[in-house]
């Protein structure tokens, strides 16, 4: 049967179309680097894709979440530790303060380095990061301790019990805060404030008595409440480190994987584009002797 010249152009016109929409895809895939332009051109690939971005969407926002918490934690495990040295510091004093032997300058010494000792506590409790005090619980535009007299007399706590806290995984919260009333103790028997306040009296009293039993067992109580403190941050800190760094690994395959589906083969895609062109030659030599001279053309 003979197909009618008018068919066969249209086939040709056809094929051109086709060769020049993939020549045009072809040069955008070169020159953008991806491969999946539309949905359309894959669409398994179009679905693997939005799927593996909303993973990566919830693994940056879970990993930007736990980095700021480990950043939370360590900012209140220096703090722990400075106050720390400083009780170990008012200890060492205390210890050497029980001496009876001391003259009145000495225990006015010791005593102005105690009055040094209560105002270095007050700034650790006071600590601010990016403008916020670290120390406050929830309310972290208040400063938390307050001191009454001078020399301080009393600290009082101005902040609350809130605590923040991240998921690292589901149904698992660690707190990233800690409210000063538990850093301090100043809700119980080790409260740091009123230790330091206690050693500063009895050293100003000349009180040596006081010095080697109830100051000595205050600071005690009050360094393990804090060494305590300074564990339990370090612990959850350490823990959320490397949740952070297991999810850095699980972003990084996911974004492999995201390249896989996304990216194109740059050698293939240049080697598509030189067998598109040979298609190109081909179909235009086919169209050619479609639209060959009639007789009517011969005429003209």
């Amino acid at each position: 049967m003979r197909v009618p010249t008018i068919t066969l152009f249209r086939m040709a016109l056809t094929d051109l179309n086709d060769i020049s929409e993939d020549h045009a895809r072809l040069l955008k895939m070169s020159g953008t680097g991806v491969k999946l332009l539309k949905p359309s051109d894959s669409p398994g690939d179009a679905v693997a894709q939005l799927r593996l971005k909303r993973q990566q969407t919830d693994y940056n926002n879970t990993s930007k979440a736990l980095t700021a918490g480990v950043e939370r934690l360590r900012d209140a495990e220096l703090g722990m530790s400075d106050a720390n040295t400083i009780l170990q510091r008012a200890k060492e004093l205390a210890i050497e303060g029980a001496n009876s032997a001391h003259s009145d300058a000495d225990f006015d010494a010791l005593t102005k380095e105690a009055d040094q000792l209560i105002n270095e506590m007050l700034s650790v409790g006071n600590r601010q990061v990016n403008g916020r005090y670290i120390f406050a619980g929830n309310k972290t535009g208040t400063k938390p301790f307050v001191a009454t007299g001078s020399p301080p007399t009393s600290v009082a706590y101005n902040g609350d019990t809130g605590i923040q806290s991240v998921s690292p995984s589901t149904g698992v919260n660690i707190g990233t805060t800690l409210p000063g009333s538990t850093a301090f103790g100043t809700s119980t028997a080790g409260d740091a404030f009123a230790a330091l306040i206690s050693f500063r009296t009895a050293l100003q009293n000349h009180d040596v008595n006081a010095l080697s039993t109830t100051v000595s067992q205050a600071l005690d109580s009050s360094a393990d409440n804090v060494g305590s403190m300074v564990s339990k941050v370090g612990a959850a800190s350490a823990s959320l480190s490397r949740t952070v760094d297991t999810l850095s690994t699980t972003l990084v395959e996911t974004a492999a994987s995201l390249s896989k589906v996304e990216d194109a083969d740059m050698v293939q895609t240049v080697v598509d584009l030189q067998n598109n062109q040979v298609r190109h030659q081909a179909a235009l030599a086919a169209a050619a002797k479609v639209v060959q001279p009639t007789l009517f053309d011969q005429m003209a």
